[in-house]
C-alpha cells in the first residue's frame, strides 16, 4: 500500500513538474517573440523611438524653471493651463518635483535608427526569454532533486553571459541610435548643441551578479558532491 502511495506521489510530482517546466518553456519563447515584435514595430514606426542626449559644450547656456499652474497666476502674463484651483495649491507652498530620465530626443524618418533607440525594451525581452531557456535544465534538475548536476554551473555561466550582452545592448545602442539621430538632416542644429549621453539601467547587472554567484556555488557544489561519490 505504501510502495503504491509513493509512487502516486512521485507520478503526480513528476507531472507537476513537466507542467511547470512546459509553462516555463513556452513563456521563454513568448518573451522572445514579443521582443521580436517589438523590434519589427519599431523599424515601422521610425518615430518611436526616444534616444539619449544632453547639452553640450557648445550649446548656449539654457536654463529651466519650474512654476505650478494655478488659477490666477501667469508666467510672463500668460496664464497655464490646465490650473489648480488657488485654494488646491496656495501661493508660497513648496512644489514637490522628481525628474525622472535624461533628456531625450524623438529620432524619425530612420528605421535603423529607431530599432537601435528602443533596444532596451526588444534586447531586454529576448534577452529574459533566451535566459529562462538557458536555465530550463537547471531548473529540471533542481525539480529532481539534483542541484548541484553536471552542466548546471555551465548554464549559470550562460546566463550570466546573456545577461550581461542584453544590458550592453539596451544601454550602448541606443548610444548609437542618439549619434545617428544628431548627425541626421532632420535636426539641422549647430555642431556640438547635442551630444550623445548614456543612460544605462544598473539593475541588470545586479541580476548577472546572483547569477554568477549561484554559478560559484554549483560548481563548489558539484565538486564536493564528485568527492563524496568518490569517497563512497
Amino acid at each position: 500500500m505504501s510502495a503504491a502511495r509513493e509512487r502516486g506521489t512521485t507520478t503526480r510530482r513528476g507531472i507537476g513538474s513537466a507542467v511547470l517546466i512546459g509553462v516555463l518553456v513556452v513563456a521563454a519563447w513568448l518573451t522572445i517573440g514579443s521582443g521580436l515584435v517589438a523590434m519589427a514595430m519599431a523599424g515601422s514606426d521610425a518615430q518611436a523611438a526616444g534616444v539619449p542626449v544632453r547639452m553640450g559644450e557648445q550649446a548656449p547656456a539654457w536654463s529651466e524653471s519650474i512654476v505650478p499652474a494655478v488659477e490666477g497666476w501667469s508666467v510672463n502674463g500668460e496664464s497655464i493651463e490646465p490650473a489648480a484651483p488657488a485654494g488646491t495649491w496656495p501661493g508660497g507652498e513648496a512644489l514637490p518635483v522628481r525628474r525622472q530620465g535624461g533628456l531625450a530626443m524623438w529620432a524619425y524618418g530612420d528605421p535603423l535608427t529607431a530599432i537601435l533607440g528602443s533596444a532596451a525594451l526588444w534586447a531586454g525581452l529576448a534577452a529574459a526569454g533566451a535566459i529562462a531557456l538557458v536555465l530550463v535544465p537547471a531548473i529540471r534538475a533542481t525539480i529532481a532533486g539534483r542541484p548541484f548536476a553536471p552542466g548546471n554551473s555551465r548554464r549559470l555561466a550562460v546566463a550570466v553571459a546573456v545577461t550581461a550582452a542584453g544590458w550592453s545592448a539596451s544601454a550602448f545602442l541606443p548610444l548609437l541610435a542618439a549619434t545617428r539621430a544628431i548627425q541626421a538632416e532632420n535636426y539641422p542644429l549647430p555642431a556640438g548643441w547635442l551630444e550623445p549621453d548614456l543612460q544605462p539601467s544598473w539593475w541588470p547587472l545586479v541580476i548577472a551578479g546572483l547569477f554568477a554567484a549561484l554559478a560559484a556555488a554549483s560548481r563548489r557544489g558539484s565538486r564536493l558532491a564528485a568527492d563524496t561519490d568518490g569517497l563512497v
